[in-house]
């Protein structure tokens, strides 16, 4: 079982509108469009762990072989924005226990 605490922040300062959260980049990284569009069975596998993730409140808890999953597809993921919580993210996600 691995455990990711959920944490959120604003991306601009005072701006309500720039809140971003890692249940919103967990969710982008699973949406994201694989090189060659979605499977029948990566549909499958997403949709699970879509499922999952946004069950989640302050913490995700996975079995290991869906957190590994969910790894592969954080290690793709691709931003818009250079900032310290998509780092921080990247890192948490990563090192999680």
């Amino acid at each position: 079982m691995k455990t990711l605490k959920l944490k959120s922040t604003l991306l601009i300062e005072g701006n309500e509108n720039s809140r971003s959260s890692y249940l919103d980049l967990l969710k982008a990284a699973i949406n994201q469009m694989p090189p060659n569009g979605f499977s029948p069975e990566d549909i499958g596998k997403r949709w699970d762990l879509l499922k999952k993730v946004e069950s989640a409140k302050k913490e995700l808890v996975l079995e290991d072989a869906d957190y590994a999953f969910l790894q592969s597809l954080v290690k793709n993921q691709k931003f818009a924005v250079l900032h310290e919580f998509v780092h921080q993210y990247l890192e948490d996600v990563k090192d999680a226990k």
